[in-house]
């Protein structure tokens, strides 16, 4: 279903959940006026219903009003490479063939210990080849293909 209308938008997701029990998470909010046209307030949404924001802006969650907020602590670059090295290649040395490919999966992770496990893991028995392909950006979205639903 596609929408092309803010208000008809609002007023679709309000009827929708307005009586069930959700849990929806707001990925990588930039500017608050994303959590201003969705208008999702405890009363539009069911009872025990749960929104939670990803940002890194901490001025927008606070504008915003929510409840908590919760900061995540990032991992320096020693812990990162450890952990990869671990959900990767099951052990804590790296192949040599792997040393580049790694560094730059721990740049898009960019400290995110949720990250490193999930690329970490599925990169898990994967030749160079493979990892080389997982980390072609697609440029239009800036995801990496790594064969999950962005």
């Amino acid at each position: 279903m596609e929408i092309h209308n803010v208000s008809l938008g609002i007023k679709l997701v309000r009827s929708r959940l307005s009586h069930l029990k959700a849990l929806i998470i707001l990925d990588n909010v930039d500017k608050l006026e994303q959590l201003e046209k969705l208008a999702l307030l405890p009363t539009h949404l069911g009872a025990g219903s749960r929104v939670v924001i990803i940002s890194r802006d901490n001025h927008i969650l606070r504008n915003h009003k929510v409840d908590a907020i919760y900061n995540v602590q990032l991992l320096n670059e020693d812990k990162a490479f450890q952990l990869l090295c671990r959900k990767a290649f099951k052990c804590d040395n790296i192949v040599k063939d792997y040393i580049d490919l790694a560094y730059e999966v721990l740049k898009y992770a960019d400290g995110l210990l949720l990250a490193v496990e999930v690329l970490g893991s599925f990169l898990f028995d994967r030749d160079v080849c493979e990892w080389r392909s997982a980390l072609t950006l697609n440029k239009s979205d800036r995801h990496l293909r790594i064969g999950l639903p962005m």
